[in-house]
């Protein structure tokens, strides 16, 4: 049986698990008006602030907030919708950069107000000083997450 300290590290990784996955929840259900996934938003957010010639699948994959999404498959979806475009680097033809179209500019002005009325709606219930404590002791499991898995790696 655990102690009550393991007790209670359990039960706020579970409800920290919880809340990203309503919230999860809530962008995948905008998003799917326009036929793609919360990750794939994520992605068009990546690009529309990228420079003008574009982001490799390497330098979107390091802003991901999701790092196990198949980012290929996910930035295929965004081509095929006409949402991104992609082409060879000149410098190096052996890499793809990934560029936000008009449509996909759109996509993110039509997703946006949604989101943002959702964003208020959650943090109603919270002051200020409340979210950022949240935000900070977030930080914290993401640290001491880090910690366990070095750990983990040197005991194989």
């Amino acid at each position: 049986m655990p102690v009550p300290k393991q007790k209670a590290t359990l039960e706020a990784i579970l409800s920290v698990r919880r809340a990203a996955r309503a919230i999860d929840d809530i962008v995948d259900s905008a998003c799917s008006s326009l036929g793609i996934t919360g990750s794939q938003y994520n992605i068009l957010r990546i690009l529309s602030r990228a420079p003008a010639e574009g982001l490799s699948r390497s330098q979107i994959v390091a802003q991901l907030i999701e790092q196990h999404v198949d980012v290929t498959r996910a930035i295929d979806g965004l081509v095929a919708a006409g949402y991104v475009e992609r082409e060879h680097a000149t410098h190096d033809r052996r890499v793809v950069l990934h560029r936000i179209t008009p449509a996909g500019r759109a996509a993110i002005e039509q997703l946006d107000p949604f989101l943002l009325r959702a964003l208020e709606l959650m943090g109603r219930s919270f002051t200020v000083s409340e979210l950022e404590t949240l935000a900070t002791l977030c930080k914290r499991f993401l640290d001491a997450a880090a910690e366990a898995d070095k750990l983990r790696a040197t005991e194989q």
